[in-house]
Parts: structure tokens; C-alpha cells; sequence
């Protein structure tokens, strides 16, 4: 393992690619800056604890990678600021040309700069790095991200999970090349609305922060097609999830989320995966749809959207053990409920203000009895209670006046 470079090695001067990773390296020699035609180099998985300012000369680099050192400041001040060189006079580079040195270039050909896994709490300047494209901030202890950083409007990756971020800049809504933004493990409490303007997103990873909300129209983001909110104190999503025709891959496991809207059906055909685990308040979809796996999740989302854009609600053969969508129906609307065989042993009350219901059936239950309330139900035409635990004929189904189809066979009644 190397703890220290020849002063001979910065003679290379045609060097462009440079890996010193994995070693004992506590430090640079400013000398670095000699190297003017590098374009690759990594120090990384060393022990470094600072950068030198001479790393501004290398006018030709495009990657940089520092992750996994000990660096608690980086390149501080303004990258495109005219510095002097700090280059020591060796005896082996006594007679090397000083010319790269005129005018004081800079690297503002960067494109990738990792440095993670380091100490940083702040950030350097990096707007004048004006073809920078993918940025690794993660695993340092950065509280901010500053404003400064959304004016590098040619990024396309930014990763800053693994910080101590409290807020993210509106300004955000400036990057508008960005496709991927992961902000997880951080201590956020809300993202602001302009990050809506983020046309580019396809990935956003919000896990593990402190969220209560996501913003409203994050459905905008047409071409999202990650979206990752696990482990927050989010307790709603937008209801308008239809509109996410690009989402395949949607995590929302360990929120208090009561319910899912049921927009998500919409996208069934594209959803490959959806992760609601360990949502301990969840109740709609039910239980035993959720146990049931992501299919089956999907599937009943994808009936209770059919319902609500068809006002006819078909919820055969789930096993789903309870009706838990009907708050999301106008009550004045639907006009059909078939939910057979789903192992339900109570029809809910919501059920009887729906007062155009045409259709009722419920074939294949559990149920025992239809309450008084049940007469209200004063356009029905259709009746079907079969195969359930009736022991008598219920009251209220003799004054459903409107009836023209009644199956109530296969019932325990004397």
C-alpha cells in the first residue's frame, strides 16, 4: 500500500488517467497540478484529509473521485477565482515548463465528482463547473445543500442521501436536466413545491427522512419513474395518481398511511412494483388483500378505479374479508356493488345511502342480516344474497318495492 507519491511521478506530464485508490494516502502534493492533460483520477479509499488548490489547474479533467477519505473541506472558495500556485521547486522538475500555469485554468470540464463517504458539512462553489453531470454527496454530514448548486443546470445525478439535510432550496426547480435525485436518510421535514418543475426526474428517492406530505402535484412528473417515500409520517398520496403514466416502481411501506388511492389502478398495466409494507394504520386496501402480495394489490386498485370511472363497483372473488372502498364513491352516483365471494360477513351501512343503486349482490358470503336501514335502497332492481348465513327472510328486502330480481337460495332458512 502506497502512503506517498515520487516527486517523479508529476514529470508524467502526458498522463491521463490516474488511480491511487485503495491505499494509505494521507495527502496530495500540490504538485498534482502539473498534470494538466490528466482526465481521470481517483485517490479514492484513502486517508486524505484535504484537497490542494493546485487540483484547479488540471483544465482537462472530467472525473474526479475522493469518496471514502477524511475530508472535511474540498477546493473551499470560488472555483473560477484566478489562485496561485503553490507548486514546490524539486530538484527533479527544476527545469519543467511553467507555461500550463498562463491564464490559470481551471477544471471546469468536470463532469463526475464523487466524494462520499468523507466529513464535509459544507460545499465549494461549483458553478462555474459548467458541464458538471453527476454529483455523489452522500455519507458526509451536509446539513444544506446550497442555493449556489442549483445553478449547475447540466446535472443529471444527484445523490445527497446519508447527510443531515433539514430542507431542500426552492431553487431546485433550476435543474431541470436532472433525472436522478436521491435526498434519502436525511432528516427533511418537507420538499418544496418546485421541485415539480423538475421536468427531467425519473428517479426520486425520498426514504427515511421526516416527511408528513409529498407535494400535490408531483404527479406532473411525467416521465418519474422511481418513486421511493418509505419510512416517513406521510399519511395521504395525491389522489391523482393516474397521471404518473411513467411510475413502474412506487415504495410507501412504513408511512401511516390509512388508505391508497385508488388513481394507483390506473397504472396497472406499468406498475411492476409497489411496496406497502408495514403500514400498520392501512385499512384500504384490506388486509388480506395487502398479505396477498403486489398483484393482488394492484388488481383490486385497478377494480375500485374501473368502479369509480364506470359508477359500477366489481369486487369478485378477493377474499378480501371487508368493503372498505365505498367512502371513495358519491353516493348519489353508483349504481352497481357485486362484491361475491370475498368472504364478507357484514355489509357496511354506507351501503344503504346509496340511493341509485340498481345492483346489489353479494353472492357467496358470510352475511347473516340486512338491517332496516336497507329500505332505503328504493331503486333497486337486483338482489342477489345466496349462499350466505340468512336464517330468515329480512324485513327491509320486503319492502324494496322496486325489486324485479331476488336470489336468496342456499341460505340456512327454515
Amino acid at each position: 500500500l502506497v502512503e506517498a507519491l515520487p516527486s517523479s511521478m508529476y514529470l508524467l506530464s502526458k498522463l491521463k488517467h490516474l488511480d491511487l485508490s485503495s491505499n494509505q494516502l494521507v495527502a496530495l502534493d500540490s504538485s498534482i497540478g502539473f498534470l494538466t492533460d490528466l482526465t481521470w483520477l481517483s485517490v479514492a479509499k484513502n486517508q486524505i484529509i484535504d484537497i490542494p488548490e493546485d487540483v484547479k489547474l488540471l483544465q482537462s479533467l472530467r472525473f474526479l473521485d475522493v469518496h471514502v477519505n477524511q475530508l472535511s473541506t474540498m477546493l473551499a472558495g470560488d472555483l473560477s477565482l484566478p489562485m496561485r500556485s503553490e507548486l514546490v521547486n524539486l530538484p527533479e522538475v527544476e527545469s519543467a515548463s511553467h507555461e500550463h500555469l498562463s491564464g490559470l485554468a481551471i477544471i471546469t470540464c468536470l463532469r463526475d465528482l464523487e466524494i462520499s463517504y468523507n466529513k464535509l458539512r459544507f460545499l465549494p462553489d461549483l458553478r462555474v463547473l459548467r458541464f458538471l453531470k453527476r454529483v455523489n454527496l452522500s455519507h458526509n454530514i451536509l446539513e444544506a445543500l446550497p442555493e449556489e448548486l442549483c445553478e449547475v443546470q447540466t446535472l443529471v445525478k444527484l445523490e445527497a442521501g446519508d447527510n443531515r439535510l433539514r430542507s431542500l432550496p426552492a431553487s431546485v426547480s433550476k435543474l431541470t436536466a436532472l433525472s436522478v435525485l436521491s435526498l434519502k436518510n436525511n432528516s427533511l421535514e418537507s420538499i418544496p413545491n418546485e421541485i415539480c418543475r423538475c421536468f427531467s426526474l425519473k428517479y426520486l428517492s425520498l426514504n427515511s427522512n421526516k416527511l408528513s406530505e409529498i407535494p400535490r402535484k408531483i404527479t406532473s412528473l411525467s416521465h418519474l419513474s422511481r418513486l421511493t417515500v418509505a419510512a416517513n409520517n406521510i399519511s395521504c398520496l395525491p389522489n391523482d395518481m393516474d397521471q404518473m403514466n411513467s411510475l413502474t416502481h412506487l415504495e410507501v411501506s412504513h408511512n401511516p398511511l390509512t388508505a391508497l388511492p385508488p388513481s394507483l389502478g390506473a397504472l396497472y398495466e406499468h406498475l411492476k412494483v409497489l411496496l406497502v409494507q408495514d403500514c400498520f394504520e392501512l385499512r384500504d386496501p384490506p388486509p388480506n388483500i395487502i398479505t396477498a402480495g403486489h398483484e393482488q394489490v394492484v388488481n383490486y386498485l385497478r377494480k375500485v378505479w374501473r368502479g369509480l370511472c364506470t359508477m359500477r363497483l366489481v369486487l369478485t372473488g378477493l377474499s378480501m374479508g371487508n368493503l372498505v372502498c365505498l367512502p371513495h364513491f358519491d353516493l348519489a352516483s353508483l349504481v352497481e356493488i357485486r362484491i361475491d365471494k370475498n368472504e364478507i360477513k357484514h355489509i357496511p351501512d354506507i351501503v344503504y345511502n346509496f340511493k341509485q343503486l340498481v345492483s346489489l349482490r353479494f353472492r357467496e358470503n358470510f352475511v347473516s342480516m340486512v338491517p332496516a336501514e336497507a329500505s332505503k335502497l328504493i331503486q333497486l332492481q337486483e338482489l342477489d344474497m345466496s349462499k350466505n348465513k340468512f336464517r330468515s327472510m329480512p324485513q327491509a328486502v320486503l319492502q324494496m318495492t322496486q325489486l324485479v330480481r331476488l336470489r336468496c337460495g342456499e341460505n340456512p332458512i327454515p
